[in-house]
């Protein structure tokens, strides 16, 4: 394991967030790579492979519709490839978003709500409140969901002909298949047991094909499973999920890798390095685990790869129509471009934080994930 040093002077001033339309359209195409995307566009044009482009990639998917379903990791790609489209200077090039009626998701947070219960602490009422937060829920971010019309809000980014594509950025925060069910139920009081009413929700893959019918799904969900089990049990049901679309005719179902992260353990992931040392997180004051461990990130180890998608492969190899788009080895060597050490306070201290999961913007990064997604969509063997 190398030894830890700060991120570089350039990556610690830059954003892991969304990046200002002005330096998008001005400045951002213009920007060279890092040091580790240098070496990987080097090694493409050695091997005589042809790096694809933002203009290959809206070629590829001309006349057809993307969502995109994943995490914060995924909003970082996202808003790349937003800030990409800004670069582009398309013409009519159109940001906002669209409605569309859901009634089978105004069904199921019904259904959830007549039927829930809760653990004694909790009154029913509690409970019935707290799964219909739930579904509202669903629409906080990109969704905006109107329980009382059943309608959702989606953003979109749309470019119209003669290319035609319709670009779902984000489709709501998915860390998980499907929503929660075991959160604090409304008024303060907890539930110590699973909503199982929360079942009865669609998993995310089965709301965006009923909401958007898309023609391409882009998916990644990983990086908040820490217990293998559950994490095995939801990717089974995604994975069967993502098959079923991607039967359908003309459609694409892609599982994107989950990225590498760069924490100390071998194979850099957050999960196994408190299990090594379970007082490098501590309990934030909004509760779940927080990292307060070395305020550097780590290398792992080549070629290590990581538990969470040595189960996406052993699932995706028993289905015929998921595809898999690189990532994990893209990410591999980015352990010394991720955000600047911050100092955060505690309840009872103050502690230096690292955040070793984010990457911080290197649009030339964030240009091999297009070629990546290309790759995929596109079915290449390279």
């Amino acid at each position: 394991m190398a030894t830890a040093t700060l991120s570089p002077a350039a990556c610690r001033s830059a954003n892991v967030g969304k990046q200002h339309r002005a330096y998008c359209e001005t400045q951002q195409r213009f920007v060279a790579p890092d040091p580790h995307s240098a070496h990987r566009l080097e090694a493409m044009r050695q091997r005589g492979e042809t790096q694809k482009t933002l203009m290959d990639l809206l070629q590829l998917l001309a006349n057809r519709s993307v969502v995109f379903l994943g995490d914060s990791v995924t909003e970082q790609l996202t808003n790349a490839l937003e800030c990409s489209l800004h670069a582009a200077q398309l013409p009519a090039l159109r940001f906002g978003s669209v409605s569309r009626k859901a009634p089978e998701l105004l069904e199921a947070c019904r259904q959830a709500v007549q039927s829930s219960s809760c653990s004694p602490g909790c009154r029913a009422a509690d409970s019935a409140l707290h799964v219909w937060s739930i579904c509202r829920e669903l629409g906080t971010t990109a969704q905006h969901l109107a329980l009382s019309k059943g309608v959702v809000k989606i953003r979109s980014i749309y470019i119209p002909p003669p290319l035609n594509v319709s670009i779902y950025p984000r489709f709501g925060s998915i860390a998980r298949l499907r929503q929660p069910c075991a959160s604090p139920c409304i008024g303060g009081k907890h539930c110590h047991k699973t909503l199982t009413a929360c079942e009865q929700l669609p998993t995310n893959v089965a709301l965006a094909t009923a909401v958007l019918d898309p023609d391409v799904i882009v998916m990644n969900f990983g990086l908040h499973y820490n217990k293998r089990r559950d994490y095995e049990v939801d990717l089974a049901e995604g994975v069967t999920s993502m098959n079923s679309f991607g039967a359908r005719k003309g459609k694409v179902a892609i599982i994107r890798e989950t990225s590498s992260q760069h924490f100390p353990s071998p194979t850099g992931d957050f999960a196994e390095a408190i299990a090594r040392d379970p007082s490098l997180v501590v309990t934030s004051d909004k509760g779940g685990s927080v990292w307060q461990g070395p305020s550097m990130c780590f290398s792992k180890e080549n070629g290590a790869r990581g538990w969470r998608n040595a189960l996406l492969y052993k699932y995706v190899a028993n289905v015929r129509y998921v595809r898999i788009q690189a990532f994990e080895n893209l990410t591999e060597q980015m352990w010394d471009y991720h955000d600047r050490p911050v100092l955060q306070k505690r309840t009872n201290n103050t502690v230096w934080a690292s955040d070793c999961t984010h990457f911080c913007y290197s649009p030339r990064f964030w240009d091999l994930q297009v070629h990546s997604l290309f790759i995929a969509i596109n079915g290449d063997s390279k």
